[in-house]
């Protein structure tokens, strides 16, 4: 591999106003694009991940949904790990007492070189200028007195 690669995490928030009316399909506007761009069977991919989603399965599911959302935002804003209070390999970060919970190991990453990370975040688009003019330039030979290496 002769790019730098490195072995990263990507999150994806959604914020909107309860006031006013959303679609709950809107961030899938964000993962046709990765999943869409980036997806191949030999290569990476995104995925989600099912201990970082906010879907809650059982009982008293509106508490349990606030609380949930509540915590990955303050994560979020915090840039604390996914699994806190674990790292994106495991380890627990607190070294005194005992840490429960699912460890992240390898599923919760994925290894992106330079440009893949570049094409995340500046979008691979086509810009056209037409204020500016092309200059057209004269195609000629090495000027007369340039010394040639044999």
């Amino acid at each position: 591999m002769k790019k730098n690669a490195f072995q990263c995490w990507i999150r994806q928030v959604f914020l909107y106003r309860l006031d006013q009316p959303h679609s709950p399909g809107n961030y899938k506007i964000i993962r046709t694009y990765l999943m869409g761009q980036f997806a191949a069977q030999n290569l990476n991919t995104f995925v989600y991940w099912g201990p970082t989603r906010t879907k809650i399965h059982y009982f008293l599911k509106k508490r349990r949904l606030y609380l949930r959302k509540r915590q990955r935002l303050r994560n979020y804003i915090e840039r604390l790990p996914s699994l806190w209070p674990r790292t994106q390999t495991g380890e627990p970060i607190c070294p005194f007492g005992h840490v429960q919970g699912r460890k992240p190991g390898i599923r919760g990453t994925i290894i992106l070189n330079t440009e893949e990370l570049a094409t995340i975040f500046h979008f691979p688009i086509k810009v056209l200028t037409p204020a500016l003019k092309t200059v057209e330039a004269k195609k000629t030979g090495p000027p007369p007195g340039l010394p040639i290496r044999e």
